[in-house]
């Protein structure tokens, strides 16, 4: 069984030969089941991690506002027809971003879903401008191998409005938001990735951290 065949069983309830690993940065050599990379960098990827898994590295609208220094909470409520429009804007770039990083063989999305928490949004501006955003870009990809749903965020993370978007497993900064994996899997059905040993996919920042757990 290789890294992709692990994956894939396990992210669909299945029983694999030992749990898998997926990691966030690329080490040559290493064994993980699966690598998230920047969408740009999925071609060369492919090249060298046949066997595991290729996750494109994807941030939400919102995540793209915030990393391009946009106020889209102000615009939205200051000028809501031109928030609007720099909210379109970036879905079709995030889309855009999807559909080529899939077109080029990548298993699925990591999918990280900013602003679903205090500061970034109340649970008014998320729920209102940027739920429904993120819903379906996610639907849209569903029939990909592997999708990975990241929720970066504190204890105030919005998670009961997220915990039924589509995504073959679910992951969440666990430290920052005090949510046990046993917490979570009450909240959402089906696979777990976190840097735990609860979990059912192992979520690391090296391959070298799972000899910690």
């Amino acid at each position: 069984m290789d890294g992709r065949e692990r994956l894939t069983v396990t992210v669909r309830g299945g029983t694999a030969d030992r749990k898998p690993i997926v990691v966030r940065s690329i080490s040559p050599g290493h064994q993980a089941d699966g690598v998230i990379v920047p969408a740009l960098d999925i071609v060369d990827a492919i090249r060298s991690y046949a066997d595991q898994a290729v996750l494109a590295e994807v941030k939400s609208p919102f995540g793209l506002a915030l990393e391009r220094g946009l106020p889209l909470n102000d615009l939205l409520r200051d000028q809501p027809a031109e928030g609007e429009a720099v909210l379109r804007g970036l879905d079709e770039t995030v889309r855009s971003a999807i559909d080529l990083a899939l077109g080029a063989g990548a298993d699925g999305v990591f999918y990280v879903l900013d602003g679903a928490y205090p500061p970034a949004a109340s649970p008014m501006q998320y729920g209102g401008h940027y739920l429904e955003v993120d819903r379906a870009i996610l639907s849209g990809i569903a029939e990909a191998r592997l999708n990975i749903l990241y929720v970066p965020g504190g204890p105030e993370t919005y998670f009961d409005c997220l915990t039924d978007l589509s995504a073959h497993a679910i992951a969440w900064d666990l430290a920052a938001s005090g949510v046990a994996v046993e917490q979570m899997r009450a909240m959402r059905p089906g696979a777990l990735a976190a840097a735990d040993s609860a979990a059912d996919i192992l979520l690391l920042e090296r391959f070298e951290d799972a000899e910690l757990l």
